[in-house]
């Protein structure tokens, strides 16, 4: 059951386009759309009513003050700005990471650590597909928290019953708090 206050769209155009009433119902999430509705009654809640009204001065019944009287050309502004903004990600998420990096940070007092720690403090299983795609979000948020990286070369010796893996190289990736 949606609990979502009802709006009314009111414009004086000829008619709207049912793209137009599609995207307004989308936008606002609402159940449903209505074309008629007596301004002197209650909105229902989760209704989109969309009034033609005529030239001249126009006054509503006073309703409850959680439905919301918007000309249509506000409305079509707020769906453009949302468009933009979320375009330019301009609405910036919360970084997940800062908080649970921020503690390990303070927890090491300045000693050196791996990726191997920082994924084992975020309870991150390196052997699952999603943690490739989290190590460069978790750098980021280690360089913005005043880490530096430092490479260190590691080298794994042969093992005795295989074949000698000489040129067999892994690269570790530890980080060192900025001072």
């Amino acid at each position: 059951m949606n609990t979502k206050p009802g709006i009314i769209i009111y414009h004086q155009e000829d008619q709207l386009l049912v793209e137009e009433i599609a995207s307004l119902q989308t936008f606002y999430q609402l159940d449903r759309v209505i074309h008629e509705h007596d301004l002197t009654q209650q909105l229902p809640d989760g209704m989109l009513a969309i009034l033609k009204l005529d030239d001249g001065q126009v006054v509503f019944h006073e309703q409850d003050a959680s439905v919301r009287i918007v000309h249509i050309d506000k409305a079509f502004d707020e769906m453009t700005k949302h468009v933009f903004e979320t375009i330019l990600h301009s609405k910036t998420e919360a970084n997940p990471y800062t908080e649970p990096l921020t503690q390990f940070i303070e927890m090491q007092r300045g000693e050196i650590f791996t990726l191997d720690d920082v994924f084992m403090h975020l309870g991150i299983d390196k052997t699952n597909d999603g943690a490739d795609y989290a190590v460069p979000s978790i750098i980021k948020t280690l360089y913005e928290l005043g880490c530096m990286k430092e490479n260190m070369l590691v080298f794994t010796p042969p093992q005795p019953t295989a074949a000698p893996q000489q040129k067999k190289q892994r690269f570790v990736e530890p980080f060192e708090i900025a001072t």
